[in-house]
């Protein structure tokens, strides 16, 4: 991504998700999103596989119809990113891969060239899943270092650190992780995912996010699949009027601006909200 204090918005497209309204692919070219971040491509610990798409297709949507959306959105001048999730019960990326961590990054890179993809999106969720043993909820620093070291391996064919053209984003919840601490650097731009943020919270946590990278690198999210009405209402509480509140906020204390707004379900899309973002944010470019 090219920072230049020009706003993006990012949507995340769930193809596993089943809910009968959620639109195909193709369906969000009438949003006109400048990234669609496909989600979610889960990890295997065998170099020779590393990433699959099992779980995003285990709906109602095919791998091959998939791949056809998606070149067809690049052709209109939107980039698919493949955002990676280690779906394990652990939950944590790089673990037992050893020496295979170079093999293993070659093989992601691979692929994603073998689709067409623009770039991948490393998905961060919590902090048990990279500072703390999941059980115990120590702190862990051989989890710490495995991930650190499948970063890095990535970095070598993706992000600002490499020569290929194809990005590396993180997408990550509070609390700010060790392994952002080490690693950021090596990404695009930064996805906060604010689901159940309130405006104190953004505040705070953008804080520590600016310590390390520029505002105009930061991107918030919200998640329009949670409404008032929404299936999952008890979960969040993004009604449309809050998502306005993040989408027009920005930093005080500096002249840059945030980076954009991500949208996460954009296939379902209960609070009827990403047309509006996406358009509101073409006007201010």
């Amino acid at each position: 991504m090219s920072c230049t204090n020009t706003p993006i918005t990012v949507g995340y497209w769930l193809g596993y998700a089943g809910e009968p309204e959620n639109v195909p692919l193709r369906s969000l070219r009438r949003d006109k999103f400048d990234y669609i971040h496909i989600f979610l491509f889960e990890t295997s610990r065998d170099p020779h596989i590393a990433i699959y798409h099992d779980y995003l297709t285990s709906s109602k949507y095919k791998w091959e119809e998939i791949l056809k959306d998606a070149h067809e959105l690049q052709q209109e001048g939107t980039k698919i990113i493949a955002s990676i999730l280690d779906n394990s019960y652990n939950m944590k990326f790089g673990i037992h891969l050893g020496e295979n961590v170079h093999q293993w990054a070659r093989t992601v890179y691979d692929k994603i060239c073998e689709w067409e993809f623009d770039g991948i999106d490393l998905d961060f969720e919590g902090e048990n899943q990279f500072d703390y043993d999941i059980e115990t909820k120590q702190f862990n620093h051989s989890s710490i270092d495995n991930s650190k070291r499948l970063v890095h391996a990535l970095s070598v064919y993706f992000g600002p650190k490499s020569f290929t053209g194809k990005q590396m984003s993180i997408v990550t919840g509070r609390p700010l992780l060790e392994i952002y601490r080490q690693t950021y650097e090596l990404y695009d731009y930064t996805i906060l995912m604010c689901y159940d943020w309130k405006m104190e919270d953004l505040k705070c946590w953008w804080n520590e996010y600016i310590k390390y990278v520029k505002p105009d690198k930061i991107i918030l999210g919200c998640s329009v699949e949670y409404g008032q009405d929404g299936p999952r209402s008890y979960a969040y509480s993004n009604t449309s009027e809050r998502i306005k509140t993040f989408f027009e906020w920005q930093p005080t204390d500096c002249f840059e601006k945030k980076g954009g707004m991500m949208l996460f379900h954009v296939g379902i899309d209960h609070c009827q909200y990403a047309k509006h973002i996406c358009q509101e944010q073409k006007n201010k470019k």
